[in-house]
């Protein structure tokens, strides 16, 4: 793997989601036209992304992740609500909101900011708005009230906290089928099994 480049990002993984996740996109692919989906076993809540990084960088990069990884309990999340950027009305993503039970998620987010930052990455500096990506936006029939429909469909949301004991880098590949996500490092939280 020494220089190799890598387009890579970390992420919370909610596969403990998977079930609900499959559920919301039965409805919202019968439902919403045009939407190119992701497939469920691949959602996951974004803390960063890198894009292309060598990886000669991956040691240090560990180091500073497991450090900050290992201050922080398993956390609890949950599904609330749908979303979309840069608004339901007209979405070019279609989104799940994610909280956490005890409100730490941001300040979570803002220490793998300074970590990776202390690295010499660059950061993202808009607000950060735990979501998990359900779709993009493809060919939307002109007219149709995205908006309108997602109101009206059973989705059951929020749903039950549960724990996520992890956070993961992938490496994420594009293919002409979607992107494919690969886990290339994992950092378990304090407690974590």
């Amino acid at each position: 793997m020494s220089g190799e480049v890598l387009r890579l990002f970390l992420a919370l993984p909610l596969s403990v989601f998977r079930d609900e996740i499959e559920r919301f996109l039965v409805l919202l692919k019968r439902n919403v036209p045009g939407i190119k989906w992701v497939l469920p076993e691949q959602v996951h809540l974004t803390l960063h992304f890198f894009g292309d990084t060598p990886s000669s960088g991956l040691d240090r990069l560990d180091e500073a992740l497991r450090r900050v990884v290992g201050d922080f309990p398993v956390m609890e999340l949950r599904l609330t609500g749908m979303g979309g950027f840069p608004d339901l009305k007209r979405p070019n993503v279609l989104w799940a909101g994610v909280e956490d039970r005890e409100g730490k998620l941001p300040e979570f987010e803002n220490s793998v900011r300074k970590g990776i930052a202390g690295l010499g990455y660059p950061v993202e500096t808009r607000p950060f708005r735990p979501h998990a990506t359900l779709g993009r936006a493809k060919s939307v029939p002109p007219g149709h009230a995205i908006h309108e429909t997602v109101s009206r469909l059973p989705l059951q949301l929020p749903i039950a906290f549960k724990p996520v004991d992890r956070l993961i880098l992938y490496k994420s590949e594009l293919r002409s089928s979607g992107a494919v996500h690969e886990i290339v490092r994992e950092f378990p939280f304090n407690g974590a099994a």
